[in-house]
């Protein structure tokens, strides 16, 4: 019983920050709960998924997944190293879903269980695992490309930084093995060119810092000259560590000669 009578639209954005805060209560039917609205007051009558034996069966799959993905870290690493080695245990882990009858698809559990998940699983399943390695994460709510979307922040070393690990997970069988990390740690100026928030006010921090991923390894440049010793540091690199490609970021204009002739508009 909470003391207030709610509309419906103030219940179902108090919802949806439950959802994106407590990623571990995904056995609730959130699209089920039942509102018993008084006088001064609103009753909540819960709806679950399963019943109590099989949510605890659940519950102990879950938490014997994250605790896989967790030994993939150590105290020795940065956050950033972290960071990247959780996101990429989900992108191995799941494949997307866009449209699905099963509504665990939409919950962490789907993303690191199932192994398959919307925006909302992947968005879900990042939150939980960075939170449980100590690095601030959560969710944001918003559009791509006119489409609802979810995806997180994350504060690394300070700075904030958009992370769209959906559209990171490369599930295309010519990629086979091949990781993107185009929507790894964005500021707000190269994430709004293609999603848009679904709410400004303050309790959005400003990821102000352009440190993508790409900067962060040594491998992005607008310089065409530079580009050419990128190029030959990443073949070494990727060569010495056995690798099957390379990748970079590579922002050139129609003056640019050295890759143009590989790119279309």
């Amino acid at each position: 019983v909470i003391d207030s009578e709610y509309s419906m639209e103030e219940f179902q954005d108090i919802l949806s920050c439950i959802r994106a805060d407590r990623p571990d209560l995904f056995y609730i039917d959130y699209d089920a709960l039942v509102l018993h609205k008084r006088t001064h007051q609103t009753k909540v009558e819960m709806k679950y998924i399963a019943d109590g034996k099989k949510m605890r069966e659940m519950c102990r799959e879950y938490e014997k997944v994250v605790e896989k993905a967790l030994e993939g870290i150590n105290d020795s690493m940065s956050d950033f190293e972290k960071e990247l080695v959780l996101c990429h245990y989900v992108t191995d882990k799941c494949t997307y879903s866009a449209v699905s009858a099963d509504e665990l698809e939409n919950t962490a559990y789907g993303a690191l269980v199932l192994g398959r998940a919307s925006c909302d699983g992947y968005a879900f399943a990042v939150k939980d695992l960075l939170n449980k390695a100590f690095i601030e994460s959560f969710v944001i709510y918003g559009k791509a490309k006119d489409n609802e979307h979810v995806w997180n922040m994350v504060n690394i070393d300070g700075e904030y930084y958009h992370l769209d690990v959906t559209w990171n997970d490369s599930d295309n069988k010519a990629d086979d093995g091949l990781r993107f990390h185009g929507y790894f740690n964005l500021s707000d100026e190269r994430i709004k060119l293609d999603h848009h928030f679904k709410d400004e006010k303050d309790i959005i921090p400003k990821a102000d810092s352009d440190n993508c991923y790409y900067k962060s390894i040594d491998c992005y440049t607008e310089d065409e000259e530079e580009l050419e010793e990128i190029l030959f540091n990443a073949l070494c690199k990727s060569v010495e560590e056995e690798r099957e490609y390379i990748e970079l970021e590579y922002i050139f204009s129609k003056e640019n000669t050295l890759l143009k002739p590989y790119f279309t508009n």
